[in-house]
């Protein structure tokens, strides 16, 4: 293009306002420089003026206009150009960059651009292994389709760690997709065959609440073993790592291996060992193992060296190798008020790509977060904040985790969590890591779609949360114990809400199970109204809780659609003898006796003393239960302890109940029912049917009453469930 047409172009475009003559636009792009104005969207024809290049740039020039009073009736937009933008550095945004309700600070893609933000930094010097000194442990047949890199010739000396607590440290992609680390086995797991019970002292003593094969969970002196021909061919190396659910398959942890007898089948984990110990048959597996490096896809780093092994699923040559460097985040908002990110994309930051804390009115609309390893989108108090219409997909962890509000004054945090769709999350930590969570009180969460992970849905500890219109599917289907939504252990924690959600394809076989509203651990208070639930487990579970109502729900093909125990009766007598405190000690910390606590919720004031240990005062009312099991009573729980009236229930079986004496048994086998059961539970209001009272749409989540009489939940607004569409989600997946 000759500089008379450029230039016409460019007076076009600036008449059209395509290249920001409004005075409150600034532009970045790859093709910038931080000496010009930042005003125009690309450079001009003499290249003396144009966008700026980095975004702490922009801020600056930000600033300065807040400052002089430049925009304080009119939105500054700081617009980014398409391209990726490599970050180093986390652009931080104070109190300084703030905008005003009515006219907020935008940051956001031109147009519709494509613009990423990356913590990753590309390999472009991948070596064949074949032949070199670094061949020795790689198993000859496999030798031709891998490459090693020098990181530290790259520039990358930092590698980070595997830990539970730091997360998966640096990861390795290939075409924006992550790559396994090599493990043994490379699908499934070994069992832990033993745990020696003789040295000089335990290193951990266990649990004194469990015990199996007569030993306290999780006792044991360092060492486990293996007996596994393999371990055999391992030679000895610093950077062999396990992961697995060591005690509990509801808690997975990272452990490096000091060193592994191959022959004998002893392992011996490195200190500081995983916190509740190892147990005999619990699920493992090795990874980062370069003798197991044996399929496309994998990879191994030799921490000491520097050294990165790879299989390249297609070859090196034709792929994109990448590696994540920043732990991030990009962007963090300390303090900052009525601020927008808007249609960004993030990718590839070890820990975290968009941070708040404090303010208020910060919003997070139509981004796009992939491939991020720990914990995605954070907000940390402040008041107002919303995150809308985002997609986070492929990440380590968890997804979107929010807190605030003030527990003890039952301030609301006005946070809203809304139309965010959330796959494939806890790539790499199984466990304790949900598409959302919700710590505070007066936070919302609607309209989120959730689905493929090993663990929980969402998690929510607090008051007067709300969670409504989610679609959650496909969760929990590596970990055992776990619900879709998930409280426990609290009784101050109350004024929750969950309604008008579809709970579904949840089973999975397992010791425990999964739930699909898990009220765990004497959870109470909660309100479960008007969701829809098809193939969800154990739908709603209330483990020993009281004042819990449920009501107006569908439960289809579930087992059970209610189950309850009576768990402190019978299992966890310590939380009213004085061995644990936890009850105690949480109600003591938000002074329940004092208001706001005794005037909203004066059942607390006098709680110990109406038998806290059963679980009284939870209504059932209103639902529809078919082609499953309707109820489960555990721990020889009468139905009298329960108001369940006006359901109606068209389920092959009505109830069991189990005379077990606890709650921890190894088939949770319940026992059964006869005809006074299902008399008792008829003459008490309900509808004990043959027939199927209706018809369930499960690609659609939607219910049609057919049966006699009214309808008893014609409440559900099916068509408001999930996903919806909105100016930064056009079309719903």
């Amino acid at each position: 293009m000759n500089h008379l047409r450029h230039s016409l172009l460019l007076a076009a475009l600036a008449l059209s306002g395509c290249l920001g003559t409004d005075g409150s636009d600034y532009y970045i792009s790859t093709s910038g420089n931080d000496s010009w104005s930042g005003r125009l969207a690309e450079p001009n024809p003499d290249s003396s003026d144009g966008p700026f290049a980095t975004l702490e740039r922009a801020r600056d020039a930000v600033r300065e206009s807040i400052a002089d009073g430049n925009s304080a009736d009119r939105s500054t937009r700081v617009l980014l150009r398409a391209g990726t933008y490599p970050v180093n550095s986390t652009l931080e945004l104070m109190s300084e960059d703030s905008g005003t309700p009515e006219a907020p600070v935008i940051w956001s893609a031109f147009d519709d651009e494509e613009v990423i933000l990356t913590g990753g930094q590309r390999l472009y010097h991948l070596a064949p292994v074949v032949g070199s000194p670094f061949a020795e442990r790689v198993r000859p047949e496999f030798q031709d389709s891998i490459v090693v890199a020098d990181l530290r010739g790259e520039g990358i000396g930092d590698f980070g760690s595997f830990s539970d607590e730091e997360g998966p440290g640096l990861e390795v992609f290939v075409d924006n997709r992550r790559m396994q680390r090599a493990r043994y086995p490379n699908t499934g797991f070994l069992n832990i065959d033993w745990v020696p019970q003789s040295g000089d002292a335990p290193i951990n003593e266990g649990s004194f609440q469990w015990q199996r094969d007569g030993i306290a969970v999780g006792r044991h002196f360092g060492r486990i073993q293996i007996h596994d021909d393999r371990l055999a061919a391992w030679a000895p190396s610093p950077d062999i790592w396990l992961h697995g659910y060591y005690v509990w398959d509801w808690r997975d942890g990272f452990q490096r291996v000091a060193s592994v007898d191959g022959k004998s089948g002893t392992v011996y984990p490195a200190s500081p060992h995983h916190n509740y110990g190892y147990s005999k048959g619990q699920r493992l597996y090795f990874f980062n193992v370069l003798e197991e490096l044996d399929q496309p896809g994998e990879w191994v780093l030799d921490f000491e060296k520097g050294y990165l092994y790879l299989w390249p699923p297609g070859g090196a040559d034709e792929q994109v190798v990448s590696v994540s460097v920043f732990d991030g985040p990009a962007i963090s908002l300390n303090g900052a008020s009525n601020v927008e990110i808007r249609r960004l994309a993030f990718t590839e930051f070890r820990k975290s790509a968009i941070q708040i804390e404090g303010g208020e009115n910060c919003r997070l609309l139509g981004n796009v977060v992939r491939n991020v390893g720990r914990s995605p989108i954070t907000v940390v108090g402040g008041t107002g904040h919303e995150v809308r219409s985002n997609d986070l997909v492929d990440l380590g962890g968890a997804g979107i985790t929010v807190e605030g509000g003030d527990r003890t004054t039952l301030e609301p945090a006005g946070h809203v969590i809304h139309n965010n769709r959330i796959e494939h999350f806890g790539q790499v930590r199984k466990t304790d890591v949900p598409g959302i969570r919700m710590t505070g009180a007066g936070i919302t969460a609607s309209n989120n779609l959730l689905t493929d992970s090993p663990d929980a849905g969402i998690f929510f500890f607090g008051n007067d949360m709300t969670l409504e219109y989610n679609d959650i599917h496909r969760v929990a289907k590596e970990s055992d114990d776990v619900g879709a939504m998930y409280i426990g252990r609290d009784y101050s924690m109350r004024g929750n809400i969950i309604r008008y959600n579809y709970l579904h394809h949840l089973e999975k076989p397992m010791h425990v199970g999964v739930m699909g509203v898990y009220l765990d651990d004497f959870a109470s208070g909660v309100t479960v109204v008007n969701n829809v639930f098809y193939k969800a487990g154990r739908c709603v579970f209330m483990g020993g809780g009281r004042r819990n109502h449920v009501e107006g729900n569908v439960f289809v093909g579930c087992s059970p659609s209610v189950f309850l125990d009576a768990r402190g009766k019978v299992r966890n007598t310590e939380f009213f003898d004085g061995r644990i405190t936890t009850l105690e000690d949480r109600l003591a910390a938000v002074n329940y006796q004092e208001p706001p606590y005794s005037e909203r919720y004066p059942e607390l004031v006098g709680l110990y003393d109406d038998d806290p240990a059963m679980p009284k005062y939870n209504r059932i009312v209103g639902n529809v239960s078919m082609d499953g099991t309707w109820l489960w009573l555990y721990s020889g729980l009468p139905l009298s302890l329960l108001e369940m009236t006006g359901n109606v229930i068209a389920d092959p079986i009505v109830l069991q109940t189990s005379p077990e004496t606890g709650v921890e048994t190894e088939n949770f086998a319940v026992f059964g029912m006869d005809a006074r059961d299902v008399a008792e539970i008829s003459g008490a209001g309900n509808v004990v049917a043959s027939d199927l009272p209706g018809q369930f749409d499960n690609a659609a989540g939607t219910f049609t009453w057919t049966g006699d009489g009214p309808n008893p939940v014609e409440a559900i607004p099916f068509g408001r469930i999930g996903l919806m569409s909105d100016e930064y989600r056009v079309t719903v997946p």
